[in-house]
């Protein structure tokens, strides 16, 4: 998603994806609760899902508002490229979190 915000160039596009990445971060922060909630859960997967994956998720969701959006909807494309660079280690850490995930789950 945010390789496409970052080669949207349509207001109306940008608006679209950047709603779509606030129904993502809503999405997952409801997971989060619910894990959270589940007191059967295994120790080993909790710490997977709510520790290990969290940081990194909530740092994608930072660097997204604070930097990359708004460097989008200006069309600063130098800004957007760095901040999609950022965007893409932090998606990785969560990716490898979430293949831990299915690894211990399988």
């Amino acid at each position: 998603m945010a390789h496409q915000l970052a080669d949207a160039r349509d207001g109306t596009e940008v608006r679209s994806l950047a709603a779509r990445l606030d129904t993502v971060k809503a999405e997952f922060l409801s997971r989060q609760d619910y894990w959270q909630q589940q007191a059967a859960l295994d120790p080993a997967l909790r710490k997977v899902l709510l520790g290990n994956s969290r940081g990194p998720a909530e740092e994608f969701y930072r660097l997204s508002e604070s930097e990359f959006l708004p460097a989008v909807v200006v069309s600063r494309v130098d800004k957007a490229s760095g901040s999609a660079r950022d965007l893409r280690a932090v998606s990785n850490a969560v990716r490898g979190t979430v293949s831990v995930f299915k690894v211990n789950a399988a």
